[in-house]
Parts: C-alpha cells; structure tokens; sequence
C-alpha cells in the first residue's frame, strides 16, 4: 500500500479535493494592483508580448507579483475588462477624448441615411402576411 504524504494528494496539480490535499492559495490583490495591472494588460493590448519580457519582468516585480499570476490574471479579466464600455469610456475621458458630433447636430443640412427620400417611409419591400395553419382534429 502506498503512504501519501501530505503534498501529494493523488489527483490533479490545480489542489483540488484529494484525499490528502490542500486548499489552493487564492492570490488576493490590492485595488492598486488591479488598477495598474489593467492599465498594464490595456497599453499591452490584453497580450503578454515574448519580445517584451524585460518590460513584463519589471512591471511585475514592482507591483509584486509573479509572471504567470499576471498571466492568468489578464486571462480571466480580459473579456471582462478589455469589451467593457465603462471600462473604455473611462480611459477616453482620463485620456481627455471626447466623442465628436455626439448628440449634436453637424451641421451638413442632410438628415436619414442619405438616399435622398425623407425617410418617413419604409423603403424595404411589402412582406407576405403569414398565418400559422389551423391545427388539424385528431381523429381516434
């Protein structure tokens, strides 16, 4: 019979549930970790660049975290954080960009979608009417 020692919960490296095994080490971070690694992970693109690593080696040393825990970390926020409107807004208004003509009026004196008619009509084809046939009596 074999003696499993208390690292080495016969199962998966990821910690989870062997009979022996201990509960993985979840990375906790500070606001300011989080603020910086995203303003990190958006200047890179949400990308970890391989001709980059002295840049990447840096960063994470001085916010004190590992290389592979930013890794992941960008992984798992990267749909979240990168597709965000808020997220975008936010770092277009720190930037001082505004979104030109929005909500005004340019000026250039044509409205619609500029084929010329006053849009007030629909100009797709008439569609056919459908109805949904009748349900038919079961007959026994």
């Amino acid at each position: 019979m074999d003696d499993f020692g208390p690292g080495s919960a016969g199962g998966s490296g990821s910690g989870g549930g062997g009979i022996f095994g201990r509960k993985r080490f979840r990375t906790k971070f500070t606001p300011e970790q989080k603020e910086r690694m995203r303003e990190f992970a958006e200047k890179q693109g949400w990308r970890i660049n391989r001709n980059d690593d002295g840049a990447l080696d840096r960063f994470c040393v001085e916010i004190g975290v590992k290389r592979h825990v930013l890794k992941v970390w960008m992984h798992n926020h990267k749909n979240q954080l990168a597709s965000s409107p808020t997220s975008a807004a936010a770092a277009a208004a720190a930037a001082g960009v505004m979104n030109p003509g929005a909500g005004i009026g340019l000026g250039t004196g044509i409205s619609g979608d500029g084929d010329g008619d006053d849009d007030d009509t629909d100009d797709s084809p008439p569609r056919a009417a459908v109805s949904s046939p009748s349900p038919s009596p079961i007959s026994v």
